[in-house]
C-alpha cells in the first residue's frame, strides 16, 4: 500500500513538472522576438564597427536581419 502511495505521489510530482515546463516555454512572446532579434543586429552592428565588413555588406545584412524580423 505505501509503494502505490509512494509511486503516486511521484507520478503526481513528475507530471506538475510537466505542465509547468510547458508553460514556461509555451509561445514566445512578441518581446522575446524582439529581444532575439537585437543581439544579431548588436553583433552586426560590432562586427561592422569593428571594420570587418564594408558598409554594402552591413546594410545588405541588416535589411536581411529587418525582413526577419517582419516574418
Amino acid at each position: 500500500m505505501l509503494t502505490a502511495a509512494l509511486a503516486a505521489f511521484v507520478a503526481l510530482i513528475l507530471l506538475a513538472v510537466l505542465v509547468r515546463g510547458r508553460q514556461v516555454g509555451g509561445d514566445r512572446s512578441p518581446q522575446l522576438e524582439r529581444a532575439n532579434l537585437e543581439d544579431p543586429l548588436r553583433v552586426l552592428d560590432e562586427v561592422f564597427a569593428r571594420g570587418e565588413i564594408d558598409l554594402t555588406g552591413y546594410q545588405a545584412r541588416r535589411a536581411q536581419l529587418r525582413k526577419l524580423e517582419r516574418g
